[in-house]
């Protein structure tokens, strides 16, 4: 049976919550009993009892391994035995006591039908990120996704290829993600996937598009637990997973951000908003300058001429995946596609690109191509947005700076005359990865056995 929504608890860290000064100071305990480890011992209590009265895991495992050595230095160790209905290793959270937790979830589940403002979700905060201007934050989603997102320096990947390389034991199935299950939760219910991933639900694995979307309008366990390691796509933040626009709007919230005069303090006020009418969709709707302004595109024209420099990047951060990145000359005539300025030059990390000839245009240390020689008109005849555009060209390039002597097994695909490593699942899914197309041509399902092999 299908439910709307499934009652998770779960509690927030306070921004402000210092482990150390709570654990040093007993006066912050007031909502608990203090029982140290011996007395437990004495009463013979074991960590399974503990377990049950929902003692918090670290607790348990403490308890555990001062029962195997009793003379350890753990025998002074605490367990604070929580009054109702507070909880935690200090008894320091507590839910709202004005409503139950079925009904705080209850309404958020409403906010979340409903178009509720999304700001700027929850933030990964115990990683060094320079996501990008504010309040462009990392989500936790993003961690070990295939692409990098921090600017200062990629940590959002670092030590992933690990988690790659990881083995699983003869009685677990191995999540696409690295991550190991017991093989009995193996395609058992597509309902409820056991991998974060979708993974072992064999009607999932292979569809991106399959029961993602339905985390934009109900909340369960499935959704704020899910990730996907898919370079492709841009994380929600609530568990769906997108090419195009998040139906809460964080896709929005981050071009917003990017786009911002904040962002991109180098331009003067006249020459970023000419760039604003004269590039962006519905820049009002974006939230950025008011339409009258862009009433008349010869004015955005003039302006653009009069007040932009000779040479510059718009926006200051990447476009897409990172290093990609969109500049402007005054020294070229201006070309629009469906009313839209195109860039006139479009720059990229030539490391990662390692397929496209080298040129000798260098922008700030960036290998740059006139937007011409991308060869899209076609592309861009299809109206489609021209981020997802150039997404799709450079997707074909290496997304991290990870180089492979030999592909790993859960990458075994190793695209021609490159470096580039694909999983299984992004082989004949019609969607080419590799420059060559070579992950969309192969002849049959039997030689995909053989690179699994």
């Amino acid at each position: 049976m299908n439910f709307p929504y499934q009652i998770v608890p779960y509690c927030i860290r306070s921004l402000n919550f210092s482990y150390n000064s709570l654990a040093n100071n007993e006066t912050h305990i007031v909502h608990g009993t203090p029982i140290t480890f011996e007395t437990l011992q004495q009463k013979n209590i074991t960590s399974q009892q503990l377990y049950l009265s929902f003692a918090p895991i670290d607790v348990v495992e403490r308890y555990q391994a001062f029962l195997e050595n009793a003379h350890s230095s753990l025998l002074t160790q605490i367990f604070y035995n929580c009054s109702v209905p507070w909880f935690g290793e200090f008894c320091q959270y507590t839910f709202n006591s004005k409503s139950t937790f079925e009904e705080f979830v209850l309404s958020f589940e409403l906010n979340h039908l409903a178009d509720y403002p999304f700001q700027n979700g929850t933030c990964y905060t115990f990683l060094q990120c320079d996501r990008g201007p504010k309040p462009s934050c990392l989500d936790w989603r993003e961690i070990c996704d295939g692409k990098i997102d921090c600017l200062d320096g990629g940590n959002d990947e670092f030590g992933c290829e690990e988690l790659i390389a990881n083995e699983c034991k003869e009685d677990e199935f191995r999540c696409n993600n690295g991550f190991c299950i017991p093989k009995d939760f193996f395609n058992d219910l597509a309902d409820y996937p056991d991998c974060m991933d979708d993974s072992d639900e064999r009607s999932l694995a292979g569809n991106i598009n399959n029961d993602v979307r339905s985390c934009d309008s109900f909340l369960s366990f499935k959704c704020e637990e899910r990730t996907r390691r898919n370079e492709r796509f841009l994380s929600c933040g609530n568990g769906a997973c997108t090419m195009k626009e998040c139906k809460n709007k964080r896709n929005l919230l981050l071009l917003q951000a990017k786009l911002s005069w904040n962002a991109n303090s180098h331009l003067s006020v006249d020459c970023w908003t000419s760039l604003i009418c004269l590039s962006v969709i519905f820049p009002n709707y974006a939230g950025l300058v008011d339409k009258m302004k862009c009433a008349d595109k010869y004015v955005s024209e003039s302006l653009f001429r009069q007040s932009c420099p000779t040479l510059f990047f718009f926006p200051a951060q990447p476009m897409v995946l990172n290093h990609v990145r969109f500049a402007y000359t005054k020294n070229f005539s201006n070309e629009y596609r469906h009313h839209l300025l195109l860039p006139h030059y479009v720059c990229y990390n030539q490391q990662l690109c390692e397929w496209l000839p080298a040129t000798t245009v260098l922008i700030n240390n960036s290998t740059c191509r006139t937007f011409s020689e991308l060869n899209l008109d076609k592309a861009l005849e299809s109206g489609e947005l021209l981020e997802n555009i150039i997404l799709k060209f450079f997707l074909k390039c290496s997304t991290t700076t990870n180089t492979y002597v030999q592909c790993p097994k859960s990458k075994p695909f190793r695209c021609a005359n490159s470096s580039k490593c694909l999983s299984l699942s992004r082989v004949l899914d019609g969607i080419p990865d590799c420059f060559q197309g070579d992950d969309e041509t192969i002849p049959n399902n039997c030689s995909l056995k053989i690179i699994q092999e």
